[in-house]
C-alpha cells in the first residue's frame, strides 16, 4: 500500500475514533463500519483503486456529526439529510487527501464515489454500493439505523 493512501487511510480511521456511538465490545461505531467496508471491498475488489479504497473507508467519516434528529421528520428531510451527509464525507476525505498530497482530480473522483454520481453508468460507484451490501448483517450502524428506523422513509 503507498504511504500516502495508508496515512489517509489512518486519518480517516482517527476522525471516526471519535465516534461517541460505542459497539458492544466498546469501539467506535464508526471506526468499526469504515474497517468492514474496507475489508469487505478487498475481499471482491482486491485490485480496487485508490479513489475506491479511500471512498470506502471514509463513506461515513464523522456521520454522527450531523444527526438525522437535527432534520425533520419526513422523506425529503430524509433526503436532503442523505445529501448534506454525502457532501460532507466528500468534503471530509478531500482535506484529509489534500494534506497527504492528492491532487484535485483525484480528491473530486472520492468525491464523486461518496456522492454516489453517476450510479447507473461508473462501475466503481456500483463497488462501492456492493460493498455495502456485501458487508455482514452484524454491521455495528446498519443495525442501529434498522432499529431506529431509518431505513429510507424518514
Amino acid at each position: 500500500m503507498p504511504d500516502r493512501l495508508a496515512r489517509v487511510l489512518a486519518a480517516i480511521d482517527a476522525a471516526n475514533a471519535a465516534d461517541p456511538h460505542l459497539a458492544p465490545d466498546g469501539q467506535p461505531q464508526a471506526f468499526l463500519y469504515g474497517r468492514r467496508m474496507s475489508e469487505t471491498l478487498a475481499r471482491f475488489a482486491p485490485q480496487a483503486s485508490e479513489p475506491l479504497r479511500i471512498a470506502a473507508r471514509g463513506q461515513h467519516i464523522e456521520r454522527w456529526t450531523i444527526p438525522r434528529a437535527s432534520y425533520p421528520e419526513g422523506r425529503i428531510a430524509y433526503l436532503t439529510w442523505r445529501k448534506d451527509l454525502q457532501k460532507h464525507h466528500a468534503a471530509r476525505c478531500g482535506a484529509i487527501m489534500a494534506a497527504e498530497g492528492y491532487g484535485a482530480d483525484e480528491i473530486a473522483r472520492v468525491g464523486a464515489l461518496l456522492r454516489k454520481e453517476r450510479l447507473k453508468q461508473d462501475p466503481d460507484v456500483q463497488r462501492r454500493q456492493f460493498g455495502i451490501v456485501m458487508m455482514p448483517k452484524g454491521d455495528t450502524i446498519t443495525a442501529r439505523n434498522n432499529r431506529a428506523g431509518f431505513n429510507g422513509t424518514g
